[in-house]
């Protein structure tokens, strides 16, 4: 900057006022000489804060970046687990539907099971009616045999003993008036009406005569007159 002293026109000039007119260009030079310190410093510091506030929006800028991309991140994240879960909610829809579908399909078999224990129901009813119907026929039928049977026990000594699969044996107390107490029996078999087995052991070839000759007609004739005398 200029100052008065830099100026020789100025000095030792001949005109009345020059020195106020140079004191006060002394002056302004001073006030306009702190004004641009001023102003410089002004800038000075306007340009620090705007440095530092630029430096701050780039930092922010930076968090802001950051964030965005954090924030992008999660999105996808989001995104990811959205097609998830909606995959995992089309599984469980399949599946209930499944369910449902089976759930009618068992049903049907429930129905159809539950009519067929009620036809199962109703054959059982039939047949124990007719496994009823059927001993009680033959406990008549028994009812009705028991005189015989007496008959035959009291009488001739004569015991029907049923055996397994279809087999009689028939004991026979009075073979040896001498000995009452000796057993003679025969195994018929039901189905054949074949003598199988005799005790006492009989030849094979004996058998007949032994039954045909011997045994049934005494059998006979004593039941004849067993029945003679119980009609008298």
């Amino acid at each position: 900057m200029l100052s008065v002293s830099q100026t020789p026109f100025l000095n030792n000039n001949p005109f009345p006022g020059i020195n106020e007119l140079k004191e006060e260009m002394a002056n302004f030079l001073i006030s306009f000489d702190n004004f641009v310190k001023g102003s410089k410093k002004r800038i000075d510091q306007d340009r620090e804060k705007f440095k530092t506030a630029l430096r701050s929006d780039k930092e922010n800028l930076e968090k802001l970046k950051g964030q965005c991309a954090h924030f992008e991140k999660k999105k996808e994240e989001m995104h990811q687990q959205l097609e998830k879960e909606e995959k995992e909610f089309k599984q469980a829809e399949d599946s209930l539907q499944a369910l449902i579908k089976r759930g009618q399909i068992l049903e049907e078999l429930v129905a159809g099971h539950q009519s067929k224990v009620l036809e199962l129901r109703e054959n059982f009813k039939r047949i124990t009616e007719f496994i009823t119907q059927r001993e009680r026929r033959k406990m008549q039928k028994y009812q009705k045999a028991l005189p015989i049977l007496d008959l035959f026990e009291k009488g001739l000594g004569l015991y029907i003993e049923s055996l397994d699969s279809g087999f009689l044996r028939f004991r026979y107390t009075m073979i040896d008036p001498k000995n009452k107490d000796r057993d003679f029996w025969f195994i018929v078999d039901t189905s054949t009406g074949i003598v199988t087995e005799i005790f006492p052991k009989v030849m094979l070839s004996e058998r007949q005569i032994v039954f045909d000759t011997t045994l049934v007609p005494l059998l006979r004739s004593e039941f004849v007159n067993l029945v003679r005398s119980e009609s008298k």
